[in-house]
Parts: C-alpha cells; structure tokens; sequence
C-alpha cells in the first residue's frame, strides 16, 4: 500500500512529459545511396507517443539540426527538406532534433554518394549558332535604327548666363543703359 501511494504521488508532482524520447530516421535517401546532386532531397520520419505534428510542419519547438560531414549546414521544422550545393562525393549526413522541451532525440545518420546527374539522351546544342546569329542582326538592327532614326544631336543650351543677356539686350537696365544716362 505504501509503495502504491508513493507511486500515485510521484504521477502527481512530476509534470507528464510531451511524448518521451523522440526516435528520428532518415526515410530518404537510403543509407549508401547513390543520388544525383548537386541538390539532395531528403525525408524524415519521426516516432515517440503524442508528437507535436501538423503534416509535414513540427510544432512542438526545438528544430531538427542536419549536419553534413560533421558540419551543421540546416536547421529545419520540417520533415521534408532538401540541401543545395552538395559537392560531389560520398559524404554522411546527420540529423537529430534539438532544443524540444519534450527530451533528446537520437542522431540519425546515413551516408550517400553524390554523382553528377546525367544530360537526357534528347537535349543538343544543335540550334546554338543559330540563336547566337540571331542576336547579333537583333543587335545590329537596333544599332542602326538608332544611328539613323534618332539621330543623335547637339542640342542647345536651354539657360543663359545673365551676364551674356544683359549685354546682348539694350535697354534693359543692363550695362549699355547706365552708359548712355
């Protein structure tokens, strides 16, 4: 009886917490996948009691941290992400949630190897010159059209200085005035 009383208090006094220890994996890609970068999408799956989900959005605080190489690159709150950038090569990837009042989570990890993606057998560079001619007789033609059309001119200045109109206008009350009174 006592045991049982003292279980019920501890239930009591100790707060419950949000679902315990969260259990992250890397849904995608595989581990030892080989995936076409630079860009790599990656899937995250989480598991632990009463998670704070809404689709793919985590509500519940704290941000997964993805580190590329040993090196934090991303923090997310999603489960979908991708990274940007990945350098060609095999490289490990982990991810683990931080800063979730709900407790720790394990570090997820993977590694993946980052080919070069493949050009499809149906694009060519066939039509290349043609554009490139096409441009320069754009070019040239609006050249011309604005040698020709809009002529560039010498315009005249449209404000004098006064000292100049004084001098050219008699009668003004400029300088020729003052001489004749």
């Amino acid at each position: 009886m006592p045991r049982l009383l003292l279980a019920l208090l501890w239930l009591a006094l100790v707060p419950a917490s949000q679902g315990g220890a969260v259990q992250v994996q890397i849904l995608a890609p595989a581990n030892g996948a080989q995936v076409g970068g630079p860009e790599v999408a990656f899937k995250l799956g989480v598991s632990g009691a009463n998670l704070p989900l809404e689709g793919d959005q985590w509500t519940g605080g704290g941000q997964f941290h993805v580190l590329l190489d040993g090196v934090d690159v991303l923090q997310v709150d999603t489960l979908s992400f991708s990274l940007i950038g990945v350098a060609l090569g095999q490289h490990t990837v982990e991810v683990q949630l931080q800063g979730w009042s709900g407790g720790a989570s394990n570090v997820a990890r993977t590694t993946l190897t980052v080919v070069p993606v493949a050009r499809p057998d149906d694009t060519s560079w066939m039509l290349a010159p043609l554009v490139g001619v096409l441009a320069v007789v754009i070019f040239g033609g609006l050249l011309l059209l604005w040698l020709f059309w809009v002529r560039p001119r010498q315009v005249e200045p449209i404000y004098y200085d006064q000292d100049e109109e004084q001098e050219e206008t008699p009668g003004r009350g400029g300088p020729t005035q003052e001489a004749e009174g």
